[in-house]
């Protein structure tokens, strides 16, 4: 008797704590993964000359930036991402930490859509004209393409 109560307060016990870690994981790994990254608390639009400060949404999509036009072309058809990120990392357009967290990434359509929703999503013209200049580098024949496309 005094074995099947210790045991079932035992497991009520482990049970209750497996609860609580969970909540508190959640909580913290979570719901508010985004707002106690680092780089949310200093992270901030780059500007440059010729970002005008105007808001993508205000513009029609023939004034968007040639990157911005042709997001989901880039996500799903650059096969060379590596030697672009490289090129991103040394012209200061990317952060080492941004370039690792790219890299980590399984597929070439997961990289270029982390870089495209995230360090280049409100990057200045003069970013978004090194991604494409090291676009016309590694992938020609598709930046070609979308040029011709219009």
């Amino acid at each position: 008797m005094f074995l099947s109560l210790f045991l079932c307060v035992f497991s009520c016990s482990l049970l209750l704590f497996c609860c609580l870690f969970c909540c508190i994981f959640m909580i913290i790994f979570g719901g508010f993964k985004r707002s106690i990254h680092p780089l949310a608390l200093t992270e901030t639009p780059r500007l440059n000359a010729t970002h005008t400060g105007t808001n993508r949404s205000s513009l029609s999509p023939a004034e968007w930036h040639f990157v911005d036009r042709n997001r989901h072309e880039l996500i799903y058809h650059v096969s060379n991402v590596v030697p672009i990120l490289d090129h991103l990392l040394q012209e200061k357009v990317l952060k080492d930490e941004q370039y690792d967290e790219a890299m980590t990434k399984s597929t070439t359509q997961d990289k270029m859509r982390f870089l495209l929703s995230g360090p280049l999503k409100s990057a200045g013209d003069r970013d978004k004209d090194v991604l494409l200049s090291a676009l016309k580098k590694y992938e020609p024949h598709l930046i070609e393409e979308l040029e011709r496309k219009g």
